[in-house]
C-alpha cells in the first residue's frame, strides 16, 4: 500500500532543496539539479507541453534513412544517401533519385571519395585518377533530372585518420574538392554543392571558394557520455551549432546541418529535439537540418563510448 505522507513529504523537501538551490547558487546550481539541460529537462518530463508545430518552423527537415523508417513522414524534404566512389555501381545515384522523386523529396548524396588502395588520394584525384569515377556518378545524376545535394569530402579538417580525405594540406583538399564540383558540373544542371566541414576550429583553411560553394554543411551530435568528459555537461543543439555557425556565417552562403543525432532514451531524445526545434530560428542563415537516423560508424567515437545509436522515434518530427 503506497504510503501518501511519506510521498508528499518527499515532494515538499524536492521543493525546498530546489528553491534553496536557486537562491544560493543561482543558475549554476540549476543547471546542476537539471542534469545541465534546463528546459530539455522539463521537456523529457512532459514532452507534449513542449512539443513545436514543425509546420511553423522555417527549416527543411532531411533524413538520412537506411531503413525506411520515415517512409510515411509528411514533414521529410530530403532524403540523404551516401555514395562510396570506390565501390560505386553504375545506376547508383539515379535510383536513389528515382526514390526520393516519388516520395516528392529533394535527393541530397554524399559523396566519399575513398581511395582504391594505398595512395596520396587527394593528390592522384587532382591529377585525373578518378575522373572516370566522378563522370560516372555525376552523369547518373544528371540523367535523374531533378534538383540535388551534392556534398563532397565531409569533415576534412578533423585530421584524425577516419578519412583519407581528411588531411593537413588544405590545398590538396581544396584542389580535389575544386575538381569534383568542375567535372560535376559538366553533367549536372541543378546541383547545389555542400562544402561540408564538421565545423571545428581550422576549417577555414580548407574553404575552396564561393564559387564552388552553394551550400556550407556542418555537424551536430549530442552524445551525452562525451560532453559530460569534455564539456563538463551535456550541450543543446544551440550551443553545438552556435560556435560552429560563427565560424561559416561570415561566408554568407545558406548553413545546413548536413548530419545530426541525440543518443540516449526515446524521451530524452524527443526532449533535446523539441528545445532543437524551438532553437533552430535562432541561427538566419539555417535552411536545413538533416538527421542521421542510423548507428554510427565503428571507430567514428573513442572505444570506450561504443557505437552510438542515433535511431530516433519518427513522430518527433511530425
Amino acid at each position: 500500500m503506497v504510503n501518501w505522507g511519506l510521498v508528499i513529504g518527499a515532494v515538499w523537501v524536492l521543493v525546498v532543496l530546489v528553491f534553496a538551490a536557486a537562491v544560493l547558487r543561482g543558475g549554476e546550481a540549476w543547471r546542476g539539479i537539471t542534469w545541465g539541460y534546463g528546459r530539455v529537462w522539463w521537456c523529457t518530463i512532459w514532452p507534449d507541453a513542449c512539443r513545436v508545430d514543425k509546420k511553423q518552423i522555417k527549416v527543411n527537415f532531411g533524413v538520412y534513412d537506411p531503413q525506411d523508417k520515415f517512409s510515411g513522414s509528411e514533414v521529410v524534404a530530403v532524403e540523404h544517401e551516401y555514395v562510396l566512389w570506390n565501390k560505386y555501381r553504375p545506376g547508383e545515384a539515379r535510383r536513389f533519385m528515382e526514390k526520393a522523386r516519388q516520395r516528392r523529396r529533394w535527393p541530397m548524396i554524399t559523396v566519399e571519395p575513398w581511395a582504391s588502395g594505398e595512395e596520396d588520394l587527394l593528390g592522384v584525384t587532382v591529377q585525373g585518377k578518378y575522373d572516370e569515377i566522378i563522370d560516372e556518378i555525376c552523369r547518373d545524376v544528371g540523367g535523374a533530372d531533378m534538383p540535388v545535394f551534392l556534398r563532397w569530402g565531409q569533415e576534412m579538417e578533423r585530421v584524425t585518420g577516419r578519412y583519407p580525405w581528411a588531411v593537413e594540406e588544405v590545398g590538396k583538399y581544396i584542389a580535389a574538392y575544386r575538381r569534383f564540383v568542375e567535372r560535376c558540373r559538366k553533367w549536372v544542371s541543378e546541383g547545389y554543392y555542400v562544402w561540408s566541414p564538421a565545423g571545428d576550429k581550422g576549417l577555414e583553411g580548407y574553404w575552396p571558394g564561393a564559387d564552388v560553394v552553394d551550400y556550407v554543411g556542418l555537424s551536430v551530435y549530442e552524445l551525452p557520455e562525451w560532453d559530460r568528459e569534455n564539456f563538463g555537461k551535456p550541450r543543446l543543439f544551440g550551443e553545438i551549432l552556435g560556435e560552429r555557425y560563427g565560424r561559416v556565417e561570415k561566408y554568407g552562403k545558406p548553413v545546413m546541418v548536413a548530419e545530426m543525432g541525440v543518443a540516449g532514451p526515446a524521451r530524452f531524445q524527443r526532449g533535446w529535439m523539441e528545445v532543437a526545434f524551438e532553437e533552430m530560428g535562432n541561427f538566419p542563415l539555417l535552411k536545413t537540418a538533416v538527421y542521421f537516423n542510423a548507428v554510427d560508424s565503428e571507430g567514428a567515437w573513442e572505444e570506450k563510448y561504443g557505437v552510438p545509436d542515433w535511431h530516433i522515434d519518427p513522430g518527433v518530427f511530425d
